[in-house]
């Protein structure tokens, strides 16, 4: 994007403006924005940075909407029970999540981890969903909690998870608004006992 461009931002939008590694505005209302001296009271900072001579930097479209994910433990959890031993665990369920500061969003999954595409920035999110679920596993189970009694709190853990989200998330721009449908794997001799 360069100093003269023509932006539109649509109605589910945010039009992010990046460059040299961070944000440098951004614009959430829908309309058509020409880059030029005229509409700098709209995006004065952005037109300020790119009025010099070959400044450029990157637009990045984000949606304002709300997205649903999946998760699945890649690596099992190491549950140390004092009836069973050590339990491989894998956590698998479902998420909501949507964008809450655009800025935090693009620096980090862009700036920071590099990333280029909507799937690689969802497995980021789905990686860091189960680890706040294991850390989440393992505080209960510090407060007493077995792997028999996995079962019986799935929605307990779900709210622990949730009430966990966004000190985690935030970082990211993130917010989780719903965890559904968590299944805890646990192998074949545990179930039958």
């Amino acid at each position: 994007i360069k100093f003269n461009d023509n932006i539109v931002v649509r109605e589910d939008e945010i039009a992010v403006f990046y460059r040299d590694g961070k944000v440098l505005g951004y614009i959430d209302r829908p309309d058509r924005y020409a880059l030029t001296s005229l509409n700098a009271p709209i995006v004065g900072a952005i037109v300020k940075f790119l009025s010099g001579v070959q400044q450029q930097a990157e637009v990045i479209y984000l949606q304002k909407k709300v997205f649903d994910g999946k998760f699945g433990s890649k690596q099992p959890y190491q549950f140390r029970d004092k009836e069973f031993g050590i339990v491989n665990l894998r956590v698998f369920g479902e998420f909501r999540y949507k964008i809450s500061s655009a800025a935090n969003f693009v620096n980090q999954f862009v700036g920071t981890f590099n990333l280029a595409t909507s799937a690689e920035v969802e497995e980021r999110i789905k990686e860091q969903m189960v680890i706040v679920i294991y850390d989440s596993i393992g505080e209960m189970k510090n407060k007493g909690m077995g792997v028999a009694d996995l079962a019986s709190n799935l929605m307990e853990i779900e709210q622990v998870v949730l009430g966990r989200c966004p000190d985690h998330f935030e970082l990211y721009g993130l917010s989780i608004d719903k965890l559904s449908g968590l299944y805890v794997s646990v192998p074949e001799e545990v179930q039958k006992a």
